[in-house]
């Protein structure tokens, strides 16, 4: 699940369903009665403040942040309020904010799954990765089946450099959603790079094999492996549905080097080459397909183009 996803199924957790406040809102606002009851019950003002921010949440969410934030806290809107205002807080990635409301939140409530998913997704945003992973930890010991729980604690690992920790997580996800293509396209690529490579590349075998992402991973790993004539073929099936994939564009050419179509590989290099963003590897790839092809003035020019480029940027 994509970050921007997973914060608006937080809001919705924490605050109930958007769309029936929109489309309840108008009604609730023209009642007769409501007008009376507001101007005699401060409670169904607040009430009323409420809904109106739910239905902006949106559309102007500075504007429903304003609302919030004004109910006070004596309110028995209150902590509604609170809860709904550290979700929008998250969509409006003010993630300092949403961690202040949820942790008082959390004081009182402190096994709330909605409020722990919260929680973990804005330490993550907020590079405190430890506290994410204690917070997802928290989450899956009270909500086992919450697949984002099991990827926040995958990526927090990996964030903390403890990627062989994050497999198991990573597989307690793809048990509650088998048929989900980013979560075991996440598995294949952190078994991909922990050198796990026969089981990363079963997995790949269990993707799509019509997805881009899942061919180029599957091409890396059989280039890994030493199966270069199948990652050749997985990088040119790549090429014929999205031919200025620049990704399957490099890792072909390095794959003509390693089979000495230097000529191929030297064009396909060229075609990739840009003056105002050179790139070193490219750079040392362009001498070397230069020298084999036997074009020494072009492996000279390139040579001093990496001799420039490490003078600027360092090694």
């Amino acid at each position: 699940m994509s970050r921007s996803r997973l914060v608006l199924l937080i809001l919705v957790l924490l605050a109930g369903s958007l769309i029936w406040w929109s489309q309840r809102s108008s009604q609730q606002e023209t009642k007769p009665d409501s007008a009376p009851e507001a101007a005699s019950n401060p409670d169904a003002t607040h009430r009323q403040t409420l809904q109106r921010a739910k239905t902006l949440a949106t559309t102007a969410p500075q504007q429903a942040r304003s609302l919030l934030e004004s109910i006070p806290e004596h309110s028995a809107q209150f902590r509604e309020a609170q809860r709904f205002l550290a979700g929008l807080a998250m969509l409006m990635k003010d993630w300092q904010t949403s961690l202040q409301i949820l942790d008082k939140l959390l004081l009182q409530a402190p096994n709330d799954p909605a409020l722990l998913l919260a929680y973990s997704q804005s330490c993550f945003q907020t590079e405190n990765y430890m506290q994410s992973l204690n917070a997802a930890r928290e989450l899956v010991g009270a909500q086992p089946d919450s697949i984002e729980g099991w990827l926040l604690i995958a990526d927090s690992l990996e964030r903390l450099g403890r990627r062989s920790e994050s497999l198991e997580p990573l597989q307690q996800a793809i048990r509650l959603e088998p048929g989900s293509r980013q979560i075991r396209l996440s598995l294949a690529t952190t078994l991909f790079a922990l050198g796990q490579l026969q089981t990363a590349l079963k997995e790949v075998q269990n993707c799509d094999q019509d997805d881009v992402d899942v061919m180029l991973l599957q091409a890396q790993i059989q280039q890994e492996m030493g199966r270069h004539e199948a990652a050749l073929e997985s990088v040119e099936r790549i090429l014929q549905k999205s031919p200025k994939h620049l990704a399957a564009q490099k890792l072909l050419a390095e794959l003509l080097v390693f089979q000495q179509d230097y000529d191929r590989a030297l064009s396909v290099l060229e075609s990739l080459a840009r003056p105002k963003e050179q790139d070193r590897h490219l750079l040392q790839q362009l001498i070397i397909a230069a020298q084999r092809s036997g074009d020494i003035e072009k492996a000279k020019r390139y040579r001093d183009q990496l001799q420039e480029l490490l003078l600027k940027n360092g090694p």
